[in-house]
């Protein structure tokens, strides 16, 4: 499939009246930059770093004694390349004391660790981690030549652990979960500030490609998507239009980003800031339900899910679930439709299981009917 076809593709959906909008268009990294990138994979580069590094940021560093490599992530695209590698070093102390610590070396040539980084800078800045009970990953470094951000590992179990295991206190966990959100929703962003406006059509994979992609292999469902992508992006507009501010979004909230050192603790510290944004606060809403609703399906019972996304959302407002304006629901179920699409983007991409793919695309179609039919609720049947 040529990118000729592509062209001629879209050219055709642009005449039958689809596609009509800006899409980011991919970064196609270099040879050398994905070769820079996979430095983080090597433990002679890190210890070097690091023997530079420490003595400025551990006061009673002395000597890098011992260095453990873990590869999380290794990627290796045919236009990018992505790696995650948590290193725990341990090193002599000027107490006569051995410490040890973690750090997340987290490179990716497109340029996705950049924003994260600048986005972190700016939060801490804000002084996000001043309160005890929500915070954020501290960073350590960007190192411009490999594409990656450095940073402290936050210590803890995911939600997604907690859900997989039952735990007790997992609305707890829940009403914590919603908390983190409104605080960062609360930040008010400067004109120039490091973050920017984000919205559907810049998903990446780029929707008309995914449109394309999977018209070539399953018509029908091809089809369906591009009908899609279509309703989704026309009503986010007509939103945008009427949002008086935009938020401060962390764009793409959900259980595994979300850590907690302690179940019994209230504390929550969430990691992997790269879709940091501007938005509508919904489109966190509707991701983070609509991903916790997915992932916790074999786990929690379907009442107890329900139940617990109304306590996310009644934490969020402040107010009874069934006290929320219509609108909040529309624009919850929007970006519920829209997340579901782009998991099944991912899946098709990454040669995933197709029964999931379309099992996702169907709950992405009754989500948007949700929107379609002014339904009061964010469930489907």
């Amino acid at each position: 499939m040529s990118n000729t076809t592509y062209i001629i593709y879209k050219f055709i959906q642009r005449l039958r009246g689809r596609f009509l909008f800006s899409e980011t268009l991919p970064r196609y990294a270099t040879l050398e930059e994905k070769k820079r990138a996979q430095d983080i994979l090597d433990t002679d580069f890190v210890q070097k770093y690091l023997n530079n590094k420490l003595p400025l940021v551990l006061p009673d560093f002395i000597e890098l004694l011992h260095l453990e490599r873990r590869v999380y992530k290794k990627s290796l695209g045919k236009y990018n390349t992505a790696c995650v590698v948590r290193y725990r070093f341990t090193y002599a102390a000027t107490d006569n004391i051995e410490k040890t610590k973690d750090l997340i070396f987290s490179s990716g040539t497109d340029g996705s660790r950049k924003i994260s980084y600048r986005g972190l800078r700016w939060l801490h800045k804000q002084n996000f981690n001043h309160n005890d009970q929500y915070k954020i990953v501290d960073v350590l470094d960007f190192l411009p030549e490999q594409s990656c951000l450095i940073y402290w590992s936050a210590t803890g179990k995911n939600l997604l652990y907690y859900v997989t295991q039952r735990h007790p206190n997992l609305t707890v966990l829940i009403e914590l979960s919603a908390g983190w959100l409104k605080k960062i929703h609360g930040l008010t962003v400067p004109p120039n500030g490091p973050v920017k406006l984000h919205f559907i059509q810049h998903m990446i994979p780029r929707p008309s490609w995914f449109c394309y992609r999977l018209s070539n292999v399953f018509p029908a469902w091809g089809k369906r998507v591009t009908k899609l992508v279509h309703q989704q992006i026309s009503l986010e507009k007509k939103l945008q239009k009427r949002a008086t501010t935009q938020t401060v979004i962390y764009g793409d909230y959900h259980p595994e980003n979300i850590i907690f050192r302690d179940p019994n603790v209230k504390r929550v510290k969430v990691i992997d800031f790269t879709d940091l944004s501007l938005g509508l606060a919904e489109r966190d809403l509707g991701t983070f339900i609509q991903q916790f609703a997915f992932m916790s399906r074999l786990f929690l019972p379907r009442d107890e899910r329900y139940r617990l996304k109304r306590v996310f959302l009644e934490k969020y407002f402040g107010r009874s679930y069934y006290d929320l304006p219509t609108e909040v629901f529309e624009k919850i179920n929007l970006y519920q439709s829209w997340t579901a699409l782009r998991s099944a983007s991912f899946l098709f991409f990454s040669g995933g299981d197709q029964r999931l793919v379309f099992e996702l695309i169907h709950d992405s179609e009754r989500y948007m009917d949700n929107v379609l039919r002014k339904k009061r609720t964010i469930n489907i049947k």
